[in-house]
Order: structure tokens, then C-alpha cells, then sequence
């Protein structure tokens, strides 16, 4: 597993909670709990033990990033920017999977 440390995030938009938690300019784990709470507890359970993260009261820039798509697709929106998914320590079968769905999600969006 070659990660870095992940930030953890939360915020509220418009009265709904999101988290996230981002290594560097990559997207680890979302969630749309019911209280920024919940989102600390959920968040940091899907890490691996041995990755350390942080829990930050401000967003980066990135994660602002990430919060706006995320937003939209909350919202039923077209999402304008590319989010990278944080994948490099998922065995090659769960990247090949989750790339396969990646790409039935946007021929399904096309149609």
C-alpha cells in the first residue's frame, strides 16, 4: 500500500452533510451521513489500520473541489470535473471491477 496521509473532511452545504476522505488530489471514501459526526465515525472506519489520517475543521482545496461535485451529483446534476478515485491499494481485481463500473455508469449516462 503506497498512500499517503489521508485527510478527512466534512461539510454542510445547503443542510446536507458530506464527508470525505482525500489522499492528496485523489478521492479515498465519501459519504452523506446524517451529522458531521456520524461523517468522523464512518469516514476513518474505512481505512485501512495501518494509513494514518487526520481530521481537519477546514477543507482543502482540493476537498472544496471534491464537495462541489459531489453537490451536484446529490443534487441529480451533470458533474463538470474529473475526480480521480484513490484505488492504488485495492487489489487489481477490485481496481478492474470498479473501473468496469466506472465506465457501465457513463455509457449508461450517455444513453
Amino acid at each position: 500500500m503506497n498512500l499517503q496521509k489521508i485527510g478527512v473532511y466534512t461539510k454542510n452545504i445547503g443542510g446536507v452533510c458530506f464527508g470525505v476522505a482525500c489522499p492528496e488530489q485523489s478521492v479515498f471514501n465519501a459519504a452523506f451521513p446524517k451529522s458531521q459526526q456520524e461523517a468522523l465515525k464512518k469516514l476513518p472506519s474505512g481505512i485501512a489500520l495501518n494509513v494514518p489520517f487526520q481530521v481537519f475543521a477546514e477543507p482543502s482545496v482540493f476537498a472544496d473541489n471534491v464537495f462541489a461535485s459531489i453537490k451536484n451529483v446529490y443534487n441529480g446534476n451533470d458533474v463538470s470535473k474529473s475526480l480521480s478515485l484513490a484505488a492504488s491499494h485495492l487489489s487489481v481485481y477490485t481496481q478492474r471491477i470498479l473501473e468496469a463500473g466506472f465506465y457501465e455508469a457513463r455509457a449508461i449516462d450517455v444513453k
